[in-house]
């Protein structure tokens, strides 16, 4: 924290709390803002309903409607990734962020498409085949596959919606 290293768990300042737990580093507040990170390349918000469609930026908006998940700052919504990411990136004091000190992974997942023909995002550079491969029930489409392993899930939460 602000350049030192703290023990976990760790509470900032009040509202605030950071602990580990399994292999991410959790950070939550009292308003219910949860963010996990790996330390690597996979990280997890969360925010309560009680944000739904009153928040923008890299997580979407959460309003449910995946076709406008990567609307832009400028309220425009972006057909390609990096135009997208680009658009709600800012400098720190330090400077611009430099793409080649991100560890490897992450450049690899900075280059991933939208699959879904319906969210009316650009699949350039994505073969039909790779299209397939990452639809099928092996990759995303176990989201939605009735007899796959989130098939419990469907009643309650549909699968549409992230897939």
């Amino acid at each position: 924290v602000d350049g030192e290293k703290v023990g976990l768990p760790y509470s900032p300042v009040q509202g605030v709390y950071i602990k580990t737990k399994s292999r991410f580093v959790t950070l939550t507040t009292d308003f219910g803002l949860s963010v996990r990170f790996d330390g690597n390349s996979q990280g997890v918000v969360t925010l309560p309903s009680s944000y739904r469609s009153r928040v923008l930026g890299l997580c979407g908006n959460y309003d449910g409607d995946k076709r406008n998940e990567y609307t832009k700052p400028d309220g425009t919504v972006a057909r390609k990734l990096d135009d997208f990411g680009d658009s709600w990136r800012v400098n720190d004091k330090e400077g611009a962020v430099r793409t080649a000190s991100l560890p490897k992974m992450v450049h690899l997942h900075k280059r991933e498409v939208e699959a879904d023909p319906d969210s009316g995002f650009e699949t350039a550079g994505c073969t039909d085949a790779i299209l397939a491969e990452l639809n099928g029930n092996k990759k995303c489409g176990a989201l939605s596959d009735p007899a796959g392993p989130f098939a419990a899930c469907h009643a309650k939460i549909a699968p549409d919606v992230f897939h």
